[in-house]
């Protein structure tokens, strides 16, 4: 019977570890995945607002607003037109101001639109007038003469003067020449030097329809000429050359209300189109 040495059991002990060890799997060199964690979804960015657009306008009576210009807020188209996102930064206007008054006293303010509605005070103006004279006229009478001791009537013709009133159209101001008027603008664009000038029809003009579409045409063609807009607000609230009935105060010149109202939303919008680089209708 074989019996095995105390080292040669030690031997084949460690040879056997070998073997087991031999066959166990490799440990794996690659680290496992990690495990994903979750992260909140970023909030969508808030758009700015867009930056109010600095307006200065220059005018007379249907500019002219409250405070702090003598002006009636009801017949100003600035009372609609303006608001924060359209703020009123400078200008001046005043009731019954011509464009020579405007010119000196207007004072620069950085504004991005100047707005003028000008020249209806330098327009030629005729009103009816009452004009009394003298003037020798023809007068029928009966008279009673003596003939033969009796009393007879007689039909006689006599001269006499008398005052007679009759309606004329006579000029009560005389226009300030055109030239004139559209050196002035020119002068007061220069002046402001904004990043846009627009130049605003005047409304239809009671004294003389004909001589308010005229100026209006000039103011067209001027501004074209120096790449300024033109812009009518009154185009809603004209039939012809006058203003559509209901739209206008009892004087045919200045606006109602309302009529202001639509006005200023005109003028608004247009501004804001004008800026937003949007071509004028």
């Amino acid at each position: 019977m074989n019996t095995k040495t105390p080292k040669t059991a030690l031997a084949a002990l460690i040879a056997t570890g070998l073997i087991l060890t031999g066959c166990a799997e490799p440990a794996s060199a690659t680290p496992p995945p990690a495990t994903p964690t979750t992260t909140e979804s970023a909030a969508p960015e808030t758009p700015e607002a867009p930056a109010p657009i600095r307006i200065a306008v220059i005018g007379d009576s249907i500019t002219s607003w409250n405070p702090p210009y003598l002006g009636d807020p009801g017949q100003s188209w600035v009372t609609t037109a303006t608001s924060d996102a359209m703020p009123l930064v400078g200008g001046w206007a005043l009731p019954g101001a011509p464009i020579a008054d405007m010119e000196a006293n207007l004072t620069y303010a950085p504004a991005d639109v100047f707005v003028i509605m000008a020249g209806t005070n330098d327009l030629q103006i005729k009103l009816p007038t009452k004009v009394t004279k003298k003037v020798t006229v023809k007068v029928k009478k009966t008279i009673k003469v003596k003939r033969h001791g009796k009393w007879v009537k007689k039909k006689v013709t006599r001269k006499v003067k008398k005052n007679v009133t009759t309606t004329v159209m006579k000029t009560v101001k005389q226009g300030t020449p055109v030239a004139a008027r559209l050196a002035a603008l020119d002068r007061m664009a220069a002046k402001m030097h904004a990043e846009h000038t627009v130049i605003l029809a005047t409304p239809p003009f009671g004294y003389d329809w004909a001589l308010g579409a005229q100026w209006n045409a000039q103011l067209k063609a001027y501004a074209a000429d120096r790449g300024f807009e033109f812009v009518d607000p009154w185009v809603n609230l004209r039939t012809g050359n006058s203003w559509t009935p209901g739209t206008v105060r009892p004087d045919k010149v200045h606006p109602t209300p309302a009529s202001a109202a639509i006005a200023g939303a005109v003028i608004r919008d247009a501004i804001t189109g004008i800026v937003q680089g949007e071509e004028v209708p």
